[in-house]
């Protein structure tokens, strides 16, 4: 993507698709699930789950919330808005579990990966 098509997403978000803030409060609820402004959080980003930080929240029409989040560590131009049902958890010992758990899975496949093209190539 570049710089335009960003800009174009965030301006999407914000032009008329949405009830408003919070109401200023700086905290969202939703099925048992409350985030607030400046929470660190885990993030699901494809297929990991990656620390971050909620820099905005918004209420979307449809009732579901939108939460702009800043991936700790990477550069600002990685931020993004993400659906907090969808892809925010809470920074819990089960999450981080859960987080080491997919990074895990990740370099399994990728070593049994690696060891059928090499058993390919070399048989």
């Amino acid at each position: 993507k570049n710089a335009e098509e960003e800009e174009e997403e965030e301006d999407d978000f914000d032009d008329g698709k949405t009830k408003g803030d919070d109401g200023g409060g700086g905290l969202i609820e939703g099925e048992g699930l409350s985030f607030s402004r400046d929470e660190t959080i885990l993030c699901l980003k494809d297929g990991f789950l990656y620390p971050a930080k909620i820099v905005d929240m918004k209420t979307l029409e449809d009732g579901s919330v939108g939460v702009l989040v800043h991936y700790q560590g990477w550069n600002k131009k990685y931020d993004e808005w993400v659906e907090e049902k969808e892809s925010c958890r809470k920074l819990t010992e089960e999450n981080k579990r859960e987080q080491k758990r997919l990074v895990d899975d990740y370099h399994q496949k990728r070593k049994a990966a690696m060891t059928t093209t090499t058993t390919t190539t070399t048989g």
